[in-house]
């Protein structure tokens, strides 16, 4: 974590450079994701791209992208139904459920459905501190022809 203009923000170091939460990619595109915490109840996997082969993004809206790019790529509707719940217990009492959710319908399975929820509460590892998350998320996309749109609403309180 990395504090300037009064909050916080995630910070990584690849290859000796920092890369914070600003130039962190989502689905390929700067600026969409929130800096002071990223859920990664939301995403399917992490790419993290070091050295030179980080430069076929482009420059990170910082410019702080010496050392590499992170790129994080949703969840989306698999070719086999999904139901998981998942329930966590955590330091200094912190309680969790998630939810995940995804199925295709119609045609040829074209259209896919994915729908994801969390809610974490509870004290933390440090004496009179706590902390709440609960957020949501819809992912709906659509296979068929040469065109696949994906649409994405998420909703998330910290």
């Amino acid at each position: 974590m990395a504090r300037g203009f009064g909050n916080f923000q995630e910070a990584y170091f690849m290859r000796g450079f920092i890369t914070t939460s600003d130039d962190t990619m989502f689905n390929g595109l700067y600026g969409i994701l929130p800096r002071q915490y990223i859920a990664t109840e939301l995403f399917e996997r992490v790419e993290v791209q070091r050295g030179a082969s980080a430069m076929l993004n482009g420059a990170a809206p910082s410019g702080g992208n010496a050392g590499g790019t992170i790129n994080l790529l949703p969840k989306r509707a698999g070719n086999d139904p999904l139901r998981e719940v998942t329930l966590g217990y955590g330091q200094g009492d912190q309680g969790k459920i998630a939810v995940d959710v995804s199925d295709r319908f119609g045609s040829d399975d074209a259209i896919g459905v994915r729908f994801n929820a969390a809610y974490q509460d509870g004290d933390s590892a440090i004496d009179d501190e706590s902390s709440t998350l609960g957020l949501a998320a819809l992912g709906l996309d659509y296979r068929g022809g040469s065109v696949s749109p994906i649409s994405r609403f998420r909703l998330a309180r910290q």
